[in-house]
């Protein structure tokens, strides 16, 4: 069973002009449930969305409020939930079950064109309420009574580059906004692999499960040179970018290789392999918003890998390579008097291998690990000022945990955040007079 969808859009243009009190929304749902079952023979299933977003436009234009009582004036929204499911009843160890669901790149909301010409893509006069989410689900299930299994849930282009997956909000020139607008920007993504074998032949009979994400990202600012975003007086952002990413192997007479996070390209369903990234915000040229702007941003992620076996090798890996909950590297950003920034960065990561073999070779590996962990980075030119009675605090969270259990092998558990760091800020920091600096690291 093989399903491909294409370009799934609730509203795609090039410019849209509306006047005084404009409102502009757009959706885009999806729903695929794909299976193969059989009893003699190979279960094969198999669907990939290549790309889903709620409201893409190059430009959009509002006169002066663009308002909606209990929703958004602005709102692009793309959900999309995948499940692929392969089942094989045969009785020799040929009789696989393989369940492959991929999704190349979802946006809720994206405007403009990102050819490095330094133009504006969102402007409204007034105040403005801009709702940009993906919510993403994934699920792959592979079960056989004597054959190999796997299962893959993959969100990222199969591809040789780690490019976007999921993005709440993606712009990619500038935007002017009045005063009182508020964004929300969500991007999430919620990933299970199961894969599961009852028996096979000594040393065969293998399970394989992975779930895994490139880029996923609540606001995405991509600028020209040259390009400024730009919020007035009591302006807020809040961005989101999550992962719940499980995957879980079991056999009973072969080995079992759970991954969830990073990838590897063990998977006979993926060609490379790739690395998890998350960031609630981030923006790569001048950003400013008036007096009493407001942004909290949040980086989410929780990898569980488990792998059991009990003839057999066990491999179970929870691992990512970046999480930043406010990632700055434009020149300038800058907020008015009584500004405020919060940023979280919250991560967790539990392995657990376990083999009840009664070889040498049966053995258990078990690794939960995150590359960096970031609360706040700043690389940028002139720096971040915050005027006065301002305040910035930026926390990174760090938890992973690693159990390995063999009876006659050797186990392996390692746990590790190679680094955590609360506020990184390699440019100038000004906070006015009766600020507030607080960076924290727990891990």
């Amino acid at each position: 069973a093989d399903t491909y969808l294409g370009t799934v859009s609730g509203v795609q243009a090039d410019t849209v002009e509306v006047g005084n009190n404009g409102v502009v929304q757009a959706q885009a749902n999806n729903l695929s449930d794909v299976s193969a079952t059989t009893v003699d023979g190979t279960a094969d299933a198999n669907q990939t969305l290549s790309e889903t977003k709620g409201l893409d436009l190059e430009v959009l234009t509002v006169g002066n409020n663009a308002l909606q009582t209990g929703s958004y004036g602005i709102l692009g929204r793309t959900d999309a939930t995948l499940n692929t499911t392969a089942q094989s009843t045969g009785d020799v160890i040929a009789e696989d079950a393989n369940a492959d669901g991929q999704l190349n790149v979802a946006a809720g909301l994206e405007f403009g064109d990102g050819d490095a010409t330094a133009e504006t893509a969102l402007t409204v006069g007034d105040a403005s309420t801009i709702a940009g989410i993906a919510n993403i689900t994934n699920a792959a299930t592979a079960t056989s009574v004597d054959g190999n299994t796997e299962a893959v849930s993959k969100l990222g282009t199969d591809d040789a580059t780690n490019g976007d997956a999921v993005i709440g909000f993606d712009l990619n020139d500038a935007m002017e906004l009045g005063g009182n607008s508020t964004i929300l920007a969500q991007g999430i993504a919620d990933l299970d692999a199961t894969a599961t074998t009852s028996a096979g032949a000594g040393g065969s009979g293998t399970a394989g499960a992975f779930a895994g994400a490139e880029l996923i990202v609540g606001l995405d600012v991509d600028m020209a040179d040259g390009d400024i975003s730009s919020i007035g007086a009591d302006g807020s952002i809040t961005a989101l970018a999550q992962v719940d990413a499980n995957a879980v192997a079991s056999s009973t007479s072969g080995n079992a290789d759970a991954e969830a996070g990073d990838l590897t390209s063990a998977a006979g369903g993926l060609t490379n392999a790739s690395s998890l990234q998350v960031v609630g915000f981030q923006a790569d040229e001048d950003f400013t918003m008036g007096d009493a702007g407001i942004v909290n941003a949040d980086a989410s992620v929780d990898l569980v890998a488990n792998a059991g076996s009990t003839s057999g090798a066990a491999d179970a890996d929870a691992k990512g390579s970046a999480a930043t909950a406010f990632d700055f590297a434009g020149d300038l950003f800058s907020i008015g008097g009584s500004g405020t920034i919060t940023a979280d960065s919250v991560i967790t990561g539990d392995a657990d291998a376990s083999s009840t073999g009664d070889s040498t070779a049966d053995s258990a590996t078990a690794d939960a690990g995150f590359a960096t962990n970031i609360g706040a980075a700043f690389t940028a030119v002139n720096g971040l000022t915050i005027g006065d009675g301002g305040s910035f605090t930026a926390t990174a969270n760090s938890l992973q945990t690693a159990d390995a259990t063999s009876v006659a092998g050797g186990g392996t558990a390692i746990a590790t955040t190679t680094t955590n760091i609360g506020l990184d800020a390699n440019s100038a920091t000004s906070i006015g007079a009766s600020g507030t600096l607080r960076g924290d690291a727990i891990s």
